[in-house]
């Protein structure tokens, strides 16, 4: 061998840079080295939180993961929870931010900072970072690990795959630590995009395009209820984007999408007959206007025009003294479940974050240690875990990092 590492991790993501330093602050003079296939170390975790770096959530919980076994999370989330990861990023330099909803982002709003540290907190440890250098192949050679790579090979003795998953293939995406970690016998789950923008009937989103609106969305299966959330809802060309848009789009990881529809609540404040009786004051208060003012100041004015076409098919130049209170009705109810179908997603490239992975049923929650071959580790979105939207994912990147990471200083501790 020509250098014996401590540990290799594989990736260069959230979850291995968060291994790779717990791991080296756990245990001074750890060799460490980390091998990412893209030009530099992080390039995902620049864009999350549209690169304001979304990386906890304050009401993180069971509820908000997804996988065969969710409950693997809790081990790691318990151990480092949301505010134990403050902490850590706190120790970097970086200040967090808490904002709605629990989200929590560095006070300078700048994923580029957060980046910035961890990297000069990765120099100030000695870890060593190769990249542009891709592991081929795994193998175990009597008490080190071989990995295969175009360039020299690389020996260590204890493995951290943190490979991310297939999300966002143009910010590093790749099913690399998945053909790393099934050649070792590891199973896959299916894979599919998550956290992803919502593809519809495009007549009423692109004559909308661009304008957000703060409303809820019911996700339905036929007349079944699937799913809810709400938020800023933004309409696009091809359909839906935005939080409440993503969080949805995880029911759909595994179905057909042409068996759902959306419906738009414009209005959640409102319930549909407080809503009704607000529809007949404003007839009597806006007697003299057309149509086109009818909705003004309760919706946005081309929403609020939109509606009133689709749901009277008249010229919104017609007189609002006209309506009566079956169109009343019909009003309302286009403003409390304005319905959409569902014809797919955006995919890979567009999507967050990866729904399946790697099984962890053959992985110690209490570790992240392999149970079919000791020594290797594996963190974050390679595994069969993923996170609703709202810095969940990034939570679980952290934390399933800085786990694997401290256990693999006590084990090397323990030689």
């Amino acid at each position: 061998m020509e250098h014996l590492y401590d540990v290799a991790v594989i990736g260069g993501g959230a979850a291995g840079l968060a291994a790779a330093i717990a791991c080296a602050r756990q245990r001074n003079k750890t060799d460490i080295v980390i091998i990412e296939k893209e030009a530099r170390v992080a390039k995902k975790l620049l864009a999350t939180g549209n690169g304001r770096c979304n990386f906890t959530n304050t009401e993180n919980n069971a509820q908000c993961y997804h996988g065969k076994d969710p409950s693997f999370q809790a081990a790691a989330n318990r151990r480092f929870s949301p505010w134990a990861n403050i902490a850590f990023f706190r120790s970097l330099g970086i200040m967090a931010k808490t904002e709605e909803n629990g989200k929590v982002y560095p006070l300078s709003l700048q994923a580029a900072a957060v980046v910035d540290l961890l990297r000069a907190e990765s120099r100030r440890l000695g870890i060593a970072v190769l990249t542009e250098t891709t592991v081929k192949r795994i193998t175990r050679r009597e008490e080190a690990f071989f990995l295969e790579t175009a360039d020299k090979p690389v020996y260590a003795k204890k493995v951290i795959v943190a490979a991310g998953g297939l999300a966002a293939p143009e910010l590093g995406g790749s099913p690399w630590g998945y053909d790393l970690l099934t050649s070792l016998g590891h199973s896959l789950i299916p894979l599919a995009p998550s956290l992803v923008k919502i593809k519809t009937d495009r007549r009423i989103p692109n004559a909308l395009k661009g304008i957000k609106v703060e409303g809820a969305l019911t996700l339905k299966k036929a007349t079944a209820v699937a799913g809810y959330a709400a938020g800023e809802i933004l309409f696009t060309d091809y359909g839906l984007s935005g939080p409440p848009v993503l969080h949805l789009s995880r029911l759909l990881c595994y179905e057909n999408p042409g068996d759902f529809s959306l419906e738009i609540d414009f209005l959640p404040c409102f319930e549909e007959e407080e809503l009704f009786s607000l529809l007949k004051e404003r007839r009597e208060v806006l007697t003299a206007q057309t149509l086109e003012y009818y909705l003004t100041g309760l919706v946005q004015k081309k929403v609020g025009q939109l509606l009133l076409k689709e749901a009277l098919h008249c010229k919104v130049s017609r007189g609002v003294e006209s309506l009566d209170d079956h169109e009343l009705k019909k009003i309302c109810r286009f403003l409390k479940a304005f319905p959409l179908a569902v014809t797919g997603t955006l995919g890979w490239k567009q999507a967050q974050v990866t729904a399946g992975g790697i099984d962890v049923a053959d992985f110690c929650a209490g570790t992240m240690e392999s149970k079919l071959l000791p020594g290797l580790y594996a963190a974050g979105e390679v595994l069969d875990i993923d996170g609703d939207c709202g810095g969940y994912n990034l939570q679980w990147a952290i934390s399933s990092g800085r786990l694997a990471g401290e256990s693999i200083a006590a084990a090397l501790t323990e030689v």
